[in-house]
């Protein structure tokens, strides 16, 4: 049934997704605007604050550009009091995967070489992924998520979703639970599904493929997207300081400069 609500919504910054920095600026904003409104209007002032306040629970964020300047204003903070563990935007959680089993199914199928001293990927390997990312990169939207779903057995429901400037594949186990979705940014999905292709030729184990796809994000050099080198640097959410593992430690992802899609984070 139709919503005019749905239509200001933006679930991809609302839910277990709120970027919560983001949110209490907001909020602090439209407060000081309100208070300043009441002193010559109070109706006025109550207009604006349910304005604002459903704003900011539809869409997430209601001033321009929070994302920008919000991180300056927590990023003087020694913790990040706002952020849980980052939902996972892969075609597999990395929590679930046993890191060790995934790398020697990848060994025995020659994708990767391990020694002593490095971990290598296998030139020809490479060349295939390259080539199926490029392949994947020039479709559709509606056509990657039709493929995308053919490489996640799970996935009881495709969708694809834009907001502004980005695009997302929407997978669902078909409940109607948020954390039966995981939302794939596009160039993630070009990356994990050509993946999972290529491995599936490698003759990697149907359920090995989710898991080493995601791994495999360590190896990309360059976005499939937008040619951007993709760099390791501290992983980070949308504000506030670098993300942290269980133990404290500083996490390091890979991830594009110039779009800053994230592909691989060291767990």
């Amino acid at each position: 049934m139709y919503s005019p609500l749905g239509r200001l919504r933006r679930p991809e910054f609302t839910g277990d997704r709120r970027c919560w920095p983001c949110t209490v600026v907001n909020g602090i904003l439209i407060g000081l605007l309100v208070g300043g409104v009441a002193l010559v209007t109070p109706l006025g002032a109550t207009l604006l604050a349910v304005v604002g306040c459903l704003g900011i629970w539809l869409r997430g964020y209601l001033v321009p550009y929070t994302p920008r300047f919000a991180p300056y204003l927590v990023k003087p903070l020694p913790w990040d009091p706002f952020h849980a563990t980052p939902g996972s935007d892969s075609l597999a959680a990395a929590e679930d995967a046993d890191g060790a089993a995934v790398m020697e199914a990848l060994a025995e199928a020659d994708v990767v070489r391990l020694t002593p001293e490095s971990l290598e990927l296998d030139n020809s390997f490479y060349e295939a992924w390259q080539a199926e990312m490029e392949r994947l990169a020039a479709v559709g939207n509606e056509k990657l998520a039709d493929t995308t779903v053919s490489v996640s057995p799970a996935t009881a429901a495709v969708d694809v979703h834009r907001s502004g400037e980005q695009t997302y594949i929407v997978l669902s186990d078909g409940s109607t639970s948020i954390a039966g979705e995981t939302w794939l940014r596009r160039p993630v999905a070009v990356v994990e599904t050509a993946a999972a292709h290529t491995l599936a030729e490698w003759g990697v184990d149907s359920a090995v493929r989710p898991f080493a796809a995601h791994a495999l994000g360590l190896f990309l050099d360059t976005c499939p997207e937008c040619g951007g080198d993709v760099t390791e640097r501290p992983a980070s959410g949308c504000c506030g300081p670098p993300e942290r593992g269980p133990s404290g430690e500083l996490l390091q992802a890979r991830m594009c400069e110039s779009c800053h899609v994230r592909y691989h984070v060291f767990e």
